[in-house]
């Protein structure tokens, strides 16, 4: 028999799993115009993000919380559309990098305002300034325990 906070703890994380994947399908849905996914963005952005625009892959895959993989798979897709050059690590040979290019920049350009509309529509519209302060801070405090 399930204790009252266990049954909660289900709930809340059948709900978190819906946010998700409601999240990725709405951007989805406005990416495709652009010819990236929700998760080849989230690529876009890290390594947009990153010292010379440049990670790892295995960098990559911790910062996407994706599998190495799917982080390969998704970078061979985005290289062989200009997006992204895979390069050897120049301090470990045996390593790969992924490296944003200019196009890679533009799409993240073009694609910046779509994003942001769908990620304010879907996660915060319903929310007021405070519970959107408390939502960051709950998610801080999950994703410090992950790493």
């Amino acid at each position: 028999m399930r204790t009252r906070r266990e049954a909660q703890e289900r709930a809340t994380a059948a709900d978190l799993r819906a946010v998700g994947e409601a999240l990725t399908l709405a951007l989805d849905q406005r990416l495709a115009p652009s010819g990236v996914s929700a998760f080849e963005l989230a690529i876009i952005e890290a390594l947009h993000a990153a010292e010379s625009g440049r990670l790892r892959l295995t960098a990559l895959a911790d910062t996407t919380r994706s599998g190495l993989p799917r982080i390969s798979r998704a970078v061979a897709g985005l290289e062989r559309r200009g997006l992204v050059e895979k390069v050897a690590c120049a301090a470990d040979g045996r390593a790969i990098n992924a490296v944003l290019t200019d196009s890679g920049i533009d799409v993240l350009r073009r694609t910046e305002e779509c994003s942001s509309d769908t990620i304010r529509r879907v996660l915060f519209e319903a929310l007021d300034e405070k519970e959107v302060a408390e939502l960051g801070a709950l998610l801080d405090k999950i994703v410090a325990g992950l790493e």
